[in-house]
């Protein structure tokens, strides 16, 4: 139901959230060479904003905040859907 522009939704309803701070384009080979401790660059850097996505849509944008053993996203753009 939505009401004055929000959305209301009864019950939980569970999605999946991934978090992207960045991409790198590497050869195959490297990746089946790939074992534990292995370091992968990746572009971006920690000025650039870390991307929330629900499936492959990009819903928010923001910075990752590290606290002792906690890892979150702080959000710092909400992305309106596409038409």
């Amino acid at each position: 139901m939505q009401q004055g522009g929000t959305t209301h939704v009864n019950g939980p309803i569970p999605i999946e959230l991934a978090v992207v701070a960045g991409s790198s384009d590497i050869p195959i080979q490297q990746v089946l060479n790939m074992s534990r401790g292995t370091n992968v660059p990746f572009e971006g850097n920690e000025d650039e904003p870390t991307g929330l996505y629900i499936g492959r849509n990009l819903v928010a944008e923001g910075r990752i905040v590290i606290e002792g053993q906690r890892m979150s996203i702080e959000i710092t753009r909400v992305r309106t859907p596409a038409a």
